[in-house]
């Protein structure tokens, strides 16, 4: 960068670094020397400026080996067009604090998958279970602008391809309409599963021709420990002052209805 010619052949060239998308002058220099002779001018100065500013190279309008020409009228004019430095980023990257980023919704969005267990009045037994899955879409980040767009050629990806199987708690008291949620492919939307409880019927005491004994309480069914849709099969028969069951123990068929189950007076148990 730098004149060496004092007489008239003297000539000047300038070298021009131009936004290729806008147009704009981001720099110009000017050198001077002899006609005829090389240009002594190294571009790597105002490249290395120039990418701390956000652009890369696009074209280099300067040829190595450029030289002075003898032309009174015009001055030699070398463009470089510079271009914007586009970054292809993640959502969860580290970016300078004045970035402009877009809606998040259109590059980072979170579903669900709930199941719910409630009875059958639809209230709420147990809390529910949720599965989440976070989508995203990589982001475009020019550096000259700061601003920051959705990568719409990139399909959205997740964190979380299939939800898991969810299996259905028992509840005592309670029995319910199945024992597993079938785990799913996860969507770009909510899903969401009912598990119902309905309450387990009960074991009512009565005497061989189905008189109900007085004062004899009716039992709940117990939950079978290992199933959350059935009562526990061979359950013991309730204890009941002066009586004795005719079967030490019972299984309900139908966990919803109440199921008599017989007894003799301890006098007539024999």
């Amino acid at each position: 960068m730098e004149t060496a010619a004092t007489d008239s052949t003297k000539q000047s060239a300038f070298i021009s670094y131009l936004d290729g998308e806008t147009g704009k002058v981001l720099a110009q220099d000017q050198v001077e020397g002899a006609a005829d002779q090389p240009i002594n001018y190294d571009a790597t100065t105002q490249l290395t400026v120039l990418n701390k500013r956000g652009y890369v190279l696009a074209y280099n309008g300067y040829p190595q080996d450029a030289e002075y020409q003898i032309n009174d009228q015009m001055n030699q004019v070398f463009a470089v067009i510079m271009r914007h430095d586009r970054k292809k980023i993640q959502p969860t990257d580290d970016l300078p604090a004045n970035v402009q980023l877009p809606a998040m919704a259109d590059y980072h969005q979170v579903y669900t998958a709930t199941v719910n267990f409630v009875d059958y009045n639809g209230q709420s037994i147990k809390a529910p279970v949720v599965q989440s899955a976070l989508w995203t879409r990589p982001l475009i980040w020019d550096r000259v602008t700061n601003q920051v767009a959705v990568d719409t050629q990139t399909e959205w990806t997740t964190t979380t391809a299939e939800y898991q199987a969810v299996t259905v708690p028992v509840v005592n008291g309670y029995f319910a309409d199945r024992r597993l949620i079938d785990g799913q492919s996860a969507a770009q939307h909510d899903l969401a599963e009912t598990v119902i409880y309905r309450e387990f019927g009960r074991a009512i005491p009565v005497l061989a021709d189905g008189t109900p004994i007085k004062g004899a309480a009716a039992v709940e069914f117990k939950n079978d420990p290992d199933d959350p849709t059935k009562a526990l099969a061979d359950q013991a028969a309730p204890q009941i002052s002066g009586y004795r069951p005719v079967q030490p123990t019972f299984t309900p068929q139908d966990p919803a209805r109440d199921m008599q189950v017989a007894y003799k007076p301890v006098a007539d148990a024999n």
